[in-house]
């Protein structure tokens, strides 16, 4: 009788049973590892040994970092191949770059001439920026400033005029409702006034002065007659401006009434003035009515 228990004859195992049955056998059998002898040529150490087992080298690991895990082998490190020499390449400099055959030369430089007139210039467009920039941050200051200034400025004004009143006007009366004197007039009546006969000259339309050319009047001839008049101690005291109008043409008619003293007696002259419409004077007429008409009036 053997060691080993047998099933019962009355109950019958399929193959598939058995080989279930033999499953876990199998497994305890391969939880060891097997070990192959390798045979070689070298004999071993002692005779009646069994020969020296070699194992097979280990694989080679494809990664570099360390690992979670202990080897069961030593690690396979690749031999180091002896590197060649090497040759280095030196890069030559640059070469000075050639001259572009189409770029237009380097302009001139500015005379000193043309540098003096631009730096003033320059100077007041940088000054009118600073102010602006200025003023603009600095609002109400600059309305102070503004007028402060218009307020100087307007008095000044006033107070030149008041020390100095217009020598042509202040011996001239204006009638009321009436165009304003031509400055030809006004400058002709100056002229009278101050024996300048440059002035009185210069009050007359170039065909009026041609016209006093060809009968040999001239600045000079009217300088002279003035002088004459000066000295006979006649005096041309005042003018009124009795009447004018200006037609649709721009032709000016104006009268003028002027009083003079000659030989201690007071004597007035009716004027009649046409200017062109420029303003020069085209004709000067006595229009002073004589004795004998007011006798027979």
């Amino acid at each position: 009788m053997s060691d080993t228990l047998q099933p019962p004859p009355s109950i019958e195992t399929s193959p598939n049973d058995e080989a279930v049955d033999r499953a876990p056998e199998v497994q305890a059998a391969d939880a060891t590892p097997a070990r192959v002898p390798v045979l070689s040529n070298a004999s071993s150490a002692e005779p009646g040994q069994p020969p020296v087992e070699q194992r097979l080298p280990a694989p080679i690991p494809q990664h570099n970092y360390p690992q979670p895990y202990p080897q069961p082998y030593p690690p396979q490190r690749p031999q180091q191949v002896a590197l060649a020499e090497q040759s280095v390449a030196v890069a030559e400099p640059p070469s000075a770059p050639s001259p572009d055959l189409y770029s237009p030369p380097p302009p001139p430089p500015q005379s000193r001439f043309w540098r003096a007139v631009k730096w003033p210039i320059r100077q007041a467009i940088k000054g009118i920026y600073l102010f602006f920039s200025v003023a603009g941050r600095h609002k109400l200051a600059t309305v102070i400033v503004l007028g402060t200034l218009l307020l100087l400025t307007g008095g000044g004004v006033v107070l030149y005029r008041a020390l100095h009143p217009d020598t042509i006007d202040a011996h001239i009366t204006t009638q009321a409702n009436l165009p304003p004197l031509p400055a030809s007039v006004k400058h002709w009546i100056e002229g009278y006034h101050t024996y300048n006969g440059q002035e009185v000259w210069d009050s007359l339309s170039a065909a009026r002065q041609q016209q006093e050319a060809q009968q040999g009047v001239s600045a000079s001839a009217l300088q002279t007659q003035l002088a004459q008049a000066k000295a006979q101690n006649v005096s041309f005291e005042s003018f009124v401006y009795a009447g004018g109008f200006v037609g649709s043409d721009g032709v000016g008619h104006y009268m003028i009434e002027m009083k003079m003293t000659a030989a201690s007696q007071q004597q007035v002259a009716n004027l009649y003035f046409v200017t062109d419409p420029d303003g020069k004077i085209l004709a000067v007429e006595d229009a002073t009515p004589q004795s004998s008409s007011a006798s027979g009036q």
